[in-house]
């Protein structure tokens, strides 16, 4: 049996939702170009957050299998729901702020910063 997913919303709320979501995505954009130095950050602590529901998701799974819990099934389902995609959205996040973001979060990371500095060019080796 297939479920319409689409009659579980209104299509006034699918729009706001919608209108929400480019809102944020324009914002996160203009933050990227306009205030590297803030929003880089922060999209480290996003990641840090949505990793850490993931994680405890999991960790709330395992324990319910691990100590045979039957009566936890119909709890079992929100966690599921809530690690799924913070795995994959985690990643890209990852990638993006190892890729991108690490210069503007770590002083140490930018180009130049280890040869003048004496005290981070001892802890080159580190």
């Amino acid at each position: 049996m297939k479920r319409d997913l689409t009659a579980l919303l209104p299509s006034s709320a699918r729009i706001i939702l919608l209108t929400l979501s480019l809102l944020a995505l324009a914002g996160l954009g203009w933050g990227l170009k306009f205030q590297p130095d803030r929003t880089w950050p922060d999209l480290l602590i996003a990641f840090v957050y949505l990793m850490g529901l993931g994680l405890g998701a999991c960790l709330f799974i395992a324990i319910h299998y691990a100590s045979s819990a039957n009566w936890a099934t119909y709890l079992r389902r929100i966690p599921e729901a809530m690690a799924a995609p913070a795995f994959g959205l985690g990643a890209v996040l990852l990638i993006a702020i190892l890729g991108w973001g690490l210069p503007h979060i770590y002083s140490w990371a930018r180009p130049g910063v280890l040869q003048s500095d004496p005290v981070l060019a001892l802890k080159a080796g580190w």
